[in-house]
């Protein structure tokens, strides 16, 4: 009989800690609200200004390139010797909707402005 006392006296030991804990107030520290735009706030600047300009990405030995002029067109060069695919480009949200002249294709493409990252038919492109 003295094990079982022990044996349950040790239960509601754990048992009375566990609640203790339990309801012990914590400081959690509120998540900042997220906007359409958060990921991409650079001071000074607006998304569509970070945009502008050449990104690059060298995939092994490979350079593409991709070029968002002001006026909202831009083109993509992916060989030297072969012409670039022109484009038509808008920002929507968190994407760059880039739009083929020639093809009609649409392509839905992720940026971030503070890591100064466009990813783009899985790679990674960075401003030059």
């Amino acid at each position: 009989m003295s094990k079982l006392m022990n044996y349950l006296s040790s239960f509601m030991f754990v048992v009375l800690l566990l609640a203790t804990i339990s309801c012990t107030e914590e400081k959690v520290q509120e998540a900042p609200e997220i906007t359409e735009d958060s990921t991409n706030k650079v001071v000074g600047e607006k998304p569509y200004d970070c945009v502008v300009g050449e990104w690059t990405v060298n995939d092994n030995g490979n350079i593409f390139v991709l070029k968002f002029n002001e006026d909202n067109t831009g083109n993509e060069v992916t060989d030297e010797d072969q012409p670039s695919n022109s484009f038509r480009w808008e920002i929507k949200g968190e994407v760059i909707v880039m739009k083929y002249a020639e093809t009609n294709q649409e392509w839905q493409v992720k940026f971030n402005c503070v890591l100064q990252e466009i990813i783009f038919k899985g790679l990674i492109y960075t401003k030059s």
